[in-house]
């Protein structure tokens, strides 16, 4: 009798398996030139598996989730802090029955050397993870902890974003638990806990609400165009174009008439470009990213020349 694929309604068919485990991060089934799931079964000797997966590009970031982010990880680092204690809202201890748990441990099983080899690298944060056994137990945990579409920490929501797969303990303190969570988020955090990283979380704000503040408009007044002569300035301006793109704003942040009047609240202490009224003497503090550029009041009042320089169910 000839084979037949299954349905998609079916749980256990590759089509499902795809759909609620791979999709989630970011993954999906390698093809064939018919477009069908391909079978890679080699004739080789010792050679296992039988699928492949590969990458599927990551939908772009946007500035509320990675707000929504920042604030979850710092109301779960507030916790830590008076409890001594993290864990995760799910995946851990999955029980016999969990279907995902199990369609994972099958997915694990059935995929070829080199995808294994990939995804084990990958739930293990980079490191070896030895003999082919131990492969699959890290891409099974992998694939059932990425099912949820979310951080198991923070319960910030991942699903279709770029992820990593964080610490849920400071690396340096020798945590070992991992638990998928949006890359940006890691990279910005990184191997921190208690006031630390909350200091970095408030400066990942910071960061991200500058960047959405620079648009053309904003380029254009003549305070900033002043600033625009000293190079410290220029340097911290030429990031933030990168990081507007990075972040996830786009040219809806263009001509909002709301920055420029923050922009002249920072630099001038008024929001009417026409008079100073009774504007106090200041200088102006800009986080770069790489360290605080501070403009001196007598620069931002002169020509130039006194200064030298915004929890998700699984599936």
């Amino acid at each position: 009798m000839r084979a037949r694929n299954l349905n998609s309604n079916n749980d256990y068919s590759l089509k499902a398996i795809e759909r609620d485990l791979l999709a989630p991060s970011n993954l999906k089934f390698v093809r064939d030139n018919s477009g069908n799931i391909a079978d890679l079964s080699s004739t080789r000797v010792g050679s296992e598996g039988s699928l492949g997966v590969e990458a599927v590009e990551a939908e772009a970031y946007t500035p509320s989730l990675l707000m929504q982010a920042l604030d979850a990880a710092e109301r779960v680092e507030k916790d830590f802090i008076k409890t001594g204690k993290r864990e995760l809202s799910a995946g851990e201890n999955p029980s016999a029955n969990d279907l995902d748990y199990e369609r994972a441990e099958i997915l694990a099983n059935l995929l070829d050397g080199q995808s294994l080899e990939m995804l084990a690298t990958r739930g293990l944060h980079g490191k070896a993870a030895g003999n082919r056994d131990s492969k699959i137990d890290a891409v099974k945990e992998l694939l059932y902890k990425g099912s949820y579409g979310r951080d198991l920490y923070t319960d910030a929501p991942i699903i279709g974003r770029s992820q990593d797969q964080g610490h849920l303990e400071s690396n340096s303190q020798g945590g070992t638990r991992l638990r998928p969570e949006l890359s940006l988020i890691n990279q910005m955090l990184g191997d921190s806990e208690g006031p630390k990283r909350l200091e970095l979380i408030d400066g990942a704000r910071r960061r991200i609400n500058a960047a959405g503040l620079y648009n053309s408009e904003v380029l254009d007044d003549v305070d900033i165009q002043r600033l625009l002569k000293y190079k410290d300035f220029q340097n911290m301006v030429g990031k933030q174009e990168g990081r507007a793109m990075n972040y996830g704003f786009n040219d809806k942040r263009f001509a909002d008439s709301s920055v420029l009047d923050a922009y002249r609240q920072a630099v001038s202490g008024s929001t009417r470009a026409d008079s100073p009224g009774a504007n106090r003497e200041r200088s102006l503090v800009i986080d770069s990213g790489g360290g605080d550029v501070t403009i001196e009041e007598g620069v931002l009042r002169s020509n130039g020349k006194n200064g030298k320089n915004g929890k998700n169910g699984k599936h």
